[in-house]
């Protein structure tokens, strides 16, 4: 789920123009749902979080957002001394893929290498960069 403000942030800190910045933040924060059952549409409510399927955007807007989490990511392994990669992508430098929106991590397995993963999740899901 994409929190909006982290959104703001990263497309902030990627130098993206102001204006620009705000004609995302009024697309992705002025969305509203209806529910409808058995035909019957009732009522709205709006969104809070997230990014609107099928929308042309979204799929850029999430790029933005796996690449905050790659930042992150970086840095707790980085300040970590006892992270191992998986076998075959130390040289590579891997660590992990983003494709469409799916998440592959790749690390050893081992209970450090993990724990440096959820340090990185966690920064991730509170929206530290």
């Amino acid at each position: 789920m994409v929190d909006w403000r982290f959104l703001v942030i990263m497309m902030q800190g990627l130098g993206f123009h102001p204006v620009m910045v705000k004609w995302i933040w009024e697309m992705v924060s002025t969305t509203s749902y209806s529910l409808a059952i058995k035909g019957e549409s009732y009522g709205f409510f709006r969104g809070g979080r997230g990014l609107r399927q099928g929308d042309p955007l979204s799929p850029y807007l999430f790029t933005i957002m796996m690449e905050g989490f790659s930042m992150i990511l970086r840095n707790c392994i980085r300040e970590a001394s006892d992270f191992e990669y998986h076998r075959g992508y130390e040289e590579l430098d891997w660590t992990h893929l983003c494709f469409a929106d799916d998440l592959f991590v790749f690390t050893k397995g081992d209970v450090h290498s993990v724990e440096v993963l959820k340090k990185a999740l966690l920064s991730f899901n509170n929206g530290r960069v």
